[in-house]
């Protein structure tokens, strides 16, 4: 990250990436992490399209995902603090949309109480989010998006267990293998994640660099936990289609992402 001032001016948000400002585009704060959110963008895109749904809720669970990438891009290309915004409170929203999507479909929690409960936890990410600057807010955001991630995880994981146990005849291999398929991608990110954030100085080129070449791990980051999410949005279509009475197939389409191929009802 150099102190490069470009057309956006200083830096206002809580984080800046290991990637140098302003270096390819004086347009740009950071090119390759602004162009590789695109992909966030697109996958959600290409979700909604092959999804073959007509429920809102999985559609927001893609255009969520769209939101994400756009306000990453926002968020990258600025690096100001109102563009930051636009990114991580989609994440939040994001996550809690899959949590309630899974929720009701495995527990049928529809009731008015847990749609209140998740939108109060949505408000107070939302607020710890916002209205905190610097080191806090960078930690506050991680602790709220860390927590609804884990949850989502687990949420996840017991879906693909019933694939595996009592909907087994009702699903194909590749639905069965979403959630091992979207772990291995969301894992991959994670690491890009942590090296570049927390070991900048040590790969990215510089005097302190212990390599010569700065591989711009956030950027894979998005391309990769793109994939990953795919696979686990798309493990809640399957999980809402069978536990709703239908049999489901998958393909593996564009990238070898999965997607509905056909399903019909068995009931």
């Amino acid at each position: 990250m150099a102190p490069t001032i470009g057309f956006w001016g200083p830096v206002t948000a809580s984080v800046d990436w290991c990637e140098d400002n302003y270096v390819k585009s004086y347009y740009i704060a950071e090119f390759y992490n602004t162009i590789s959110s695109l992909v966030i963008f697109l996958v959600g895109e290409y979700g909604v399209r092959k999804a073959k749904s007509d429920k809102l809720a999985i559609n927001l669970m893609f255009r969520a995902i769209s939101l994400v990438g756009i306000g990453s891009v926002l968020f990258h290309c600025t690096l100001k603090q109102p563009m930051q915004m636009f990114d991580e409170i989609p994440m939040l929203w994001s996550a809690i949309t899959i949590l309630y999507t899974l929720s009701n479909s495995r527990y049928k929690l529809d009731q008015l109480w847990f749609k209140a409960a998740l939108i109060g936890v949505g408000l107070l990410s939302t607020f710890l989010t916002a209205f905190f600057r610097g080191s806090t807010q960078f930690l506050l955001f991680h602790i709220s998006f860390g927590s609804l991630e884990i949850s989502g995880f687990i949420l996840l994981y017991l879906a693909k267990a019933d694939l595996l146990s009592k909907f087994a005849s009702k699903c194909d291999n590749i639905s069965k293998n979403l959630f091992s398929n979207g772990l291995k991608w969301y894992g991959l990110a994670v690491i890009c994640w942590l090296i570049d954030t927390f070991f900048c100085e040590y790969i990215n080129a510089g005097p302190q660099s212990i390599i010569p070449i700065y591989f711009q791990l956030h950027a894979f980051w998005h391309i990769f936990v793109s994939f990953g999410l795919v696979n686990f949005v798309v493990l809640v279509v399957v999980y809402c289609k069978v536990n709703s009475g239908e049999s489901v197939r998958l393909k593996l389409g564009l990238l070898g992402l999965p997607e509905i191929s056909n399903s019909k009802r068995y009931e």
